[in-house]
């Protein structure tokens, strides 16, 4: 587990907020150092951009994506089953 991330008392992964973002005029983001450390994001990576409802936005490196919608849906077997 990296810094980024802790575990409930269910066991499931729950994302923490760390930084913000400014959008440049450019519509370029940075993304902050400690970020790209625990995600291991490098200059030349691809990221996917996800976005949800208009107002949820994601970013994930494309060798991840994945094992993302492996576990997405892992959880929500467990989410139906708790249910």
């Amino acid at each position: 587990m990296n810094d980024l991330n802790k575990i409930n008392n269910s066991n499931e992964l729950i994302p923490l907020i760390h930084a913000s973002v400014t959008v440049w005029q450019k519509w370029q983001i940075v993304i902050p150092k400690n970020v790209r450390d625990e995600l291991g994001i490098n200059p030349g990576d691809v990221l996917m951009t996800i976005t949800q409802h208009s107002k949820v936005v994601c970013f994930m490196k494309t060798d991840e994506l994945e094992s993302f919608i492996e576990f997405m849906q892992q959880q929500l077997q467990q989410f139906k089953k708790q249910s």
